[in-house]
């Protein structure tokens, strides 16, 4: 009984955690942890919706990047004769 106590709780912090894993849900419809809920936990927690937005902003901070570099390279291609 206290290991299976211990076993939900360690599973309700790794879910806080971020670490939503069809491993740590059960079959048993009547479980905290059933895997039904297994979709609704992954659009809901916050902290894989904080590394969403978190990858989105690095993807377009990296477009903008590559493009400030790529218009940079086309200026330098410009100028005839410069030293490297």
């Amino acid at each position: 009984m206290f290991l299976n106590i211990v076993v939900v709780l360690c599973m309700f912090q790794l879910i806080q955690m971020g670490f939503v894993s069809k491993q740590n849900f059960e079959d048993d419809p009547d479980s905290q942890f059933y895997i039904g809920n297994f979709d609704t936990e992954v659009d809901s927690n916050p902290v894989l919706q904080e590394l969403k937005e978190r990858k989105q902003r690095e993807k377009v901070e990296s477009e903008r990047a590559y493009a400030d570099w790529m218009a940079t390279k086309a200026l330098k291609e410009q100028v005839p004769n410069r030293i490297p």
